[in-house]
């Protein structure tokens, strides 16, 4: 956790924001095989894998997201209310939908299955349930006004991004999701992307 915690506060330094990444995939092996019935490891082990996807080069992001669906899915057998696991899989599909069409056939070729099961359906489900679960998360809430933005949605995503905007004792990784939400809105206020 600590080191996907740090890899956000470090993620205009490349070199060592996947390093920390890699570190923490390691230590969410480890405690997966000493505790493979647990869901914390399970979950971090995801959340680093995808956080390392967004930075990856094409192939390298597919094959991470072949690895990121179906442990989130089984996240979610295990437990249906973590509202972690709702994220993971919701951002693993808006992140695929935001591609370009081209990209996004590509990556379905490479990766098969868990790209080819990807839609704004979806990744509009599974990040509305993390935010009902979690409400004053800021990576859930800045998560769905992205989904928002992304769909030419301006109103639902300022509602969404103004909630990131507004909450207070946050831990440093945290402001940088604040951070985000700012700029979204300010392209939003800027004329952002149309609906796709």
């Amino acid at each position: 956790r600590a080191a996907t915690a740090l890899s956000v506060v470090h993620r205009e330094q490349p070199a060592r924001r996947d390093s920390l990444l890699r570190v923490a995939i390691d230590h969410g092996d480890a405690a997966v095989a000493a505790r493979p019935e647990g869901i914390d490891g399970r979950y971090w082990r995801v959340a680093a894998k995808g956080r390392l996807s967004l930075h990856a080069g094409d192939r390298a992001a597919a094959a991470l997201a072949q690895e990121i669906e179906p442990e989130a899915r089984e996240i979610l057998v295990r437990d249906s209310l973590h509202a972690g696991g709702h994220n993971a899989l919701g951002r693993l599909n808006l992140e695929v939908m935001i591609l370009p069409g081209w990209k996004r056939s590509l990556g379905r070729l490479i990766s098969g299955d868990a790209l080819g099961r990807t839609s704004w359906d979806l990744a509009e489900h599974h990040l509305q349930r993390a935010v009902e679960l979690e409400p004053g998360n800021a990576l859930y809430l800045r998560d769905l006004g992205a989904l928002h933005y992304h769909r030419g949605r301006p109103t639902a995503a300022r509602i969404l991004l103004r909630r990131v905007v507004a909450l207070e004792g946050l831990h440093p990784w945290e402001r940088v999701f604040q951070d985000e939400a700012r700029t979204m809105l300010g392209e939003i206020d800027g004329g952002g992307p149309a609906g796709r």
